[in-house]
């Protein structure tokens, strides 16, 4: 199996976004290349592609509470 790792910019595009999704729809394209070469051979191909997210390193930290639900730290 191949993975790639892409980004949600490689199906959806957002303005001022064009060279980080230029890259993206790049690895879109060569992993749909690679399905359709290498699939008689058994080898599969897959892309994931996560969306937005906030990372916890720039926004602050979390902590867990006593139930175990994550609560942002201000």
């Amino acid at each position: 199996m191949l993975l790639f790792l892409s980004s949600i910019a490689g199906i959806i595009t957002t303005p001022y976004g064009g060279p980080y999704a230029a890259t993206k729809h790049a690895i879109e394209g060569m992993a749909l290349t690679l399905k359709d070469e290498l699939e008689e051979f058994g080898v599969q191909v897959a892309t994931i592609n996560p969306g937005a997210y906030i990372p916890v390193l720039t926004t602050g930290q979390l902590r867990k509470n006593g139930n175990g639900s994550m609560e942002k730290r201000i």
